[in-house]
């Protein structure tokens, strides 16, 4: 199931259940065609709420993967994926490998 929200002017947020206990929250906003910004997250329904697992986004002005652990908060980390002129092949690639290794990424979530 997907679900498209109009948030601001030239931004979309969609919302994916690849299953009920999993979702994938998308948004990015566009200027001329491109990507000026984007966030995905990947988030797991346990002990009823909604954790997150991963997040994708460009808020400090480059785009970068944030590693997050169940039981390790302070060893979360982020890995810098590139610079803005590469967002719509990064926004790409990155839904493609959550909607691709779900489950891998839930197992460094939890392990």
């Amino acid at each position: 199931m997907k679900k498209k929200i109009r948030i601001q002017e030239n931004c979309t947020q969609y919302i994916k259940f690849p299953t009920a206990k999993r979702k994938i929250v998308i948004k990015f906003c566009l200027s001329g065609g491109k990507i000026t910004y984007f966030s995905i997250q990947y988030l797991y329904y346990f002990n009823e709420r909604w954790e997150r697992i991963t997040r994708y986004d460009t808020r400090h002005g480059y785009a970068h993967k944030h590693m997050l652990h169940y039981k390790k908060r302070k060893n979360d980390r982020e890995l810098v994926l590139g610079q803005s002129e590469k967002y719509n092949d990064i926004f790409t690639e990155s839904l493609r490998e959550i909607e691709e290794n779900y489950k891998k990424i839930e197992h460094n979530y939890f392990y």
